[in-house]
């Protein structure tokens, strides 16, 4: 007679809930990048004046036109060893109303928070994030990214302005119809305007922290 068969208990691995949420995060993440690059393509900078192959210097900062295989182009400069894109010449962004204690702040601190809210929705966020990308490029190991508020989309660490001090402070980046503008209240910087125009202020910012621009008049 024969011997029944012993019955092995399968064993079940538990779901790593850490894994399928940082799964989950890369892929929203690599769908919102494509999303941007589409979604800015739409702004870039165009002067039919300033054909392929030119130069435009403003002191020591060449800006060479690169063509986009959408048809599109944008400016773009080395500063510190690095290839920064921009929408904008400095003369286009001079007339902005930036506060000169903002620029301050940033060129003296150590470090500087990027704060986004992730909240907006997805064609300003994708704005955003390119300007917190170029930012980043143009202060780079001291630029970095923080949202308002935790989601679980990024995972970045949560800051507002109570956070922000002399050697820390954070841009906020306030998506509002109110005039296109950079404020400063203590450590803690405001830019505020819609989606696109944080086009033009992230080019303003740069050009002020790079000295092409001083209080919105170009450096000779």
């Amino acid at each position: 007679m024969a011997k029944p068969r012993r019955r092995v208990a399968k064993q079940v691995k538990p779901v790593d809930h850490e894994k399928k949420r940082q799964r989950r995060v890369l892929v929203i993440g690599l769908f919102m990048v494509a999303l941007m690059l589409l979604s800015v393509s739409s702004v870039m900078f165009y002067n039919p004046s300033f054909g392929s192959g030119e130069q435009l210097k403003y002191g020591d900062v060449e800006f060479d036109l690169k063509q986009l295989s959408n048809g599109g182009s944008v400016l773009v400069a080395e500063l510190n060893g690095q290839d920064v894109e921009f929408q904008n010449l400095p003369t286009q962004v001079g007339h902005l109303d930036v506060d000169p204690a903002a620029i301050t702040l940033m060129q003296m601190a150590p470090q500087v928070g990027l704060v986004a809210d992730p909240q907006m929705e997805l064609e300003d966020a994708s704005f955003v994030d390119y300007a917190r990308l170029q930012l980043q490029l143009a202060m780079p190991g001291k630029a970095f990214n923080a949202m308002l508020v935790d989601d679980d989309r990024y995972s970045l660490p949560v800051m507002n302005c109570s956070r922000a001090n002399s050697a820390m402070p954070l841009i906020i980046f306030n998506l509002s119809n109110e005039s296109t503008s950079v404020t400063t209240d203590g450590y803690c910087i405001s830019l505020k305007g819609s989606g696109r125009e944080m086009m033009q202020l992230k080019d303003r910012i740069i050009f002020e922290y790079h000295g092409l621009l001083a209080q919105g008049v170009v450096v000779e």
